[in-house]
């Protein structure tokens, strides 16, 4: 996701070692290609995937792109990572209603493969502001994330790692 900053996430995340990637316009299959050559070059604990809008816009439907990921989730651990968390995925506009079908195969999917899901529901398409007037943590464009979107993003990354560290530590 552009501008999600790995320091940010290290730094509040309880130190984790970050490296964020991100591939414009990328569906599965690319992420899966640049998936493969990033892990020739590192071995990461924790892999967090934020993917599949741009497959649901390419009118792919919610089970078949929840699958892909498991694929690749799975080849992500005969790899190394131990950990996979699948990111859920923000409102765009055109794909109000296919955006929670796809989140709930996601979810589905996760507990299936035993996957953690990272749920990003504060992330709102609109709503009100403390002074009532209309909010959104969507850009101009109605599909990438604004600045303070992309803070609530970090901020679900982060409490997603500190809460992993908690039970590591265990």
């Amino acid at each position: 996701m552009k501008h999600v900053g790995g320091g940010n996430i290290r730094e509040y995340s309880g130190g984790y070692k970050t490296k964020v990637c991100c591939f414009p316009g990328a569906g599965i299959n690319k992420l899966a290609d640049h998936t493969d050559v990033e892990l020739k070059y590192a071995k990461p604990e924790v892999a967090i995937l934020h993917v599949g809008g741009n497959d649901l816009a390419d009118h792919k439907e919610p089970g078949d792109i929840a699958d892909n990921i498991a694929y690749l989730g799975l080849q992500m651990k005969d790899r190394g990572v131990k950990r996979i968390a699948i990111s859920g995925m923000t409102p765009r506009k055109n794909l109000m209603k296919e955006i929670p079908l796809l989140n709930e195969a996601l979810q589905s999917m996760c507990k299936t493969y035993g996957f953690d899901y990272i749920n990003n529901s504060n992330i709102k398409f609109g709503y009100r502001g403390w002074d009532g007037q209309p909010k959104s943590h969507l850009s101009v464009d109605r599909i990438h994330l604004n600045y303070s979107g992309v803070e609530l993003l970090e901020d679900n990354y982060i409490y997603y790692l500190r809460d992993l560290k908690i039970v590591d530590e265990n």
